[in-house]
């Protein structure tokens, strides 16, 4: 069902995020703001994961979502993971500061190892292009909104779930510190 004023034909989709790396409320505003108060970095776990993605790929996805959206599809950026004692390890190394400047308080209760943006029971509606995951809506139309994302290069996805766990898109200390290096 869509709803329309005049000739326009209003069109809805959505997008999952991981954390935005240097963003507002990132945990790298956090660290900055207990650096410059004296303090040691709080990290939660240091076998936490988490996905990562820049606020220019945070943009990108943002804006191909809103060209390829049609009928309610939800669009997934395919971003790296890192484990968070890398995260504070790199940082700390960026910030010239011992790895030992930081305190591990544990995590808190209702919080999760691991973060999953693509859950097992999706699998049926989710297509991938190289950069992208497209979870489509549970409408009657999918099977032609598979075809139509087809046309525009997408294919069945090749995973059940998509978790910050999974070694294959995790980030090591140097490729972190790389990265790190442009916003720190």
């Amino acid at each position: 069902m869509y709803f329309t004023r005049g000739k326009n034909r209003t069109k809805f989709g959505a997008v999952r995020f991981g954390n935005v790396l240097a963003s507002r409320g990132s945990v790298l505003e956090i660290w900055d703001g207990q650096l410059e108060r004296g303090q040691k970095i709080t990290v939660t776990d240091p076998e936490m994961t988490r996905f990562f993605m820049s606020i220019p790929q945070s943009v990108k996805l943002i804006f191909e979502a809103a060209a390829l959206a049609d009928s309610g599809e939800t669009f997934i950026f395919k971003m790296p993971s890192v484990k968070v004692g890398d995260l504070a390890a790199a940082y700390l190394e960026a910030k010239g500061k011992p790895a030992t400047h930081q305190t591990v308080i544990g995590k808190r209760p209702g919080e999760r190892m691991d973060e999953l943006l693509i859950f097992g029971e999706e699998q049926d509606y989710l297509l991938e292009n190289d950069e992208f995951f497209v979870r489509l809506p549970l409408v009657e139309k999918s099977a032609g909104l598979f075809r139509e994302f087809e046309k525009k290069g997408f294919r069945q996805a090749s995973i059940a779930q998509f978790s910050s766990s999974n070694p294959s898109h995790m980030l090591g200390k140097e490729e972190i510190g790389s990265l790190l290096k442009d916003i720190v």
